[in-house]
């Protein structure tokens, strides 16, 4: 591989991915701009790409991007009939004959939760190709006894296989750890967002913030804490709730919940009872408008209990703002994106007297407000665009030499 590699330029970069994800598009775009690759994208279903129902929204919607703009890539067959993403859902019976064609010198997968994940690596282990896997995992959450011995059984089997790891942060690092896999093999790779578009509401954020709250009523003295996501249990939005209805504060708080999901109507008639403070349901908001929504913001609330990673972290730190979130959040982490009393306040999940009280420490200090919302922006060029191209270049050239 070293040889094949050295003697021909561009490194020819496959990745195999379910479906077309408005998260990975911005980072795809910016590898293929890169002179050293020639990358292609196999995907096994087009779930996405055309208007269709998302079952935790609970809304029929289109995203407002191209996702299949500024870089290669292929379906495989059947996948126009794929209408979800569970393990035996997703195409993968000739994603052998695609990879054969391309012929590629490095192969990326996510995780192993579709079989087109573990065929790909079973392909690329009988060519005696190098793979590098990328996941979300960690190990925050509660696990049956039966799952965690099953999995101590056969992930380090199946990582053995894996040439190296596009890590996201540290508690994605400490799964991998845990099951065997050696630090070496581990390449920080941060999760990217459209960066471009929150760097645009950033330097426009006094305009629109007051255009935004204009429109929405919402006057400027008002402390406005966001909760940006999918109204389900896991997500636990009923916290932030409870949490505006018994803040002692000095100072109107206004809770905005952008999102949609089965709990709305529980929610809506939640919030009808509110003795003090208010709340505004602003339904799904699709990602051309959520920057204007997070520079209106003064904080972000991420109260789930099960959040494997939680990239809206990386758009409220893109754009400056504190967050207070649930230490069940795995992007939590001393060199993560969210840093403990740095940039962030953690507490208990489920503690609605600890979140209630952290938004008025934040509500009531300006200047710890400020000088978590600064930190926000310095880990956001620290683990932006340009760190994980560094770290997913080093994966690959790591790979290939070996």
């Amino acid at each position: 591989m070293d040889r094949l590699v050295k003697n021909e330029k561009p490194i020819r970069i496959a990745i195999v991915v379910s479906h077309p994800i408005q998260y990975f598009v911005p980072f795809y775009r910016k590898l293929s701009e890169h002179p050293e690759l020639h990358l292609k994208v196999f995907y096994g279903a087009r779930v996405g790409l055309n208007k269709y129902e998302d079952k935790d929204f609970g809304v029929e919607f289109a995203w407002s991007m191209d996702l299949l703009e500024g870089y290669d890539s292929e379906f495989l067959s059947g996948s126009e009939k794929v209408t979800d993403t569970r393990f035996f859902s997703v195409k993968h019976g000739d994603i052998d004959v695609h990879l054969e064609n391309f012929n590629p010198h490095v192969v990326v997968i996510y995780g192993y939760s579709q079989l087109l994940s573990i065929k790909t690596l079973y392909w690329c282990y009988r060519k005696s190709i190098p793979v590098l896997m990328s996941s979300d995992s960690e190990l925050l959450q509660h696990r049956a006894w039966y799952k965690k011995a099953v999995k101590r059984l056969l992930l380090p089997l199946l990582f053995s296989k894996v040439r190296g790891f596009l890590t996201v942060g540290d508690n994605n690092e400490s799964y991998y750890r845990y099951y065997g896999v050696n630090s070496a093999k581990l390449f920080r790779c941060p999760f990217t967002i459209d960066e471009d578009s929150f760097q645009r509401a950033r330097c426009n954020r006094v305009q629109i913030r007051k255009r935004w709250r204009a429109e929405n009523r919402i006057s400027e003295d008002v402390f406005v804490v966001l909760f940006a996501g999918k109204f389900t249990q896991k997500k636990r939005p009923n916290d932030l709730l409870e949490a505006i209805d018994v803040v002692s504060n000095n100072r109107p708080v206004c809770a905005v919940f952008a999102g949609d999901g089965p709990l709305m109507q529980e929610m809506k008639k939640q919030a009808s009872q509110l003795k003090k403070n208010s709340c505004l349901f602003l339904g799904f908001v699709n990602i051309d408008k959520l920057p204007d929504v997070y520079v209106s913001a003064d904080v972000l609330a991420v109260p789930s209990e099960k959040e494997p990673y939680g990239l809206v972290t990386c758009e409220a730190v893109a754009v400056g703002l504190p967050l207070i979130v649930s230490d069940k959040v795995g992007s939590v982490g001393p060199t993560d994106t969210v840093r403990a009393e740095e940039n962030a306040i953690v507490y208990p999940c489920g503690d609605v007297r600890a979140l209630a009280d952290a938004i008025v420490r934040l509500a009531e200090n300006p200047p710890l407000r400020q000088g978590m919302g600064r930190k926000s922006l310095q880990i956001a060029d620290e683990l932006g665009m340009s760190a994980s191209v560094r770290g997913f270049m080093k994966a690959v050239k790591s790979a290939c030499v070996k």
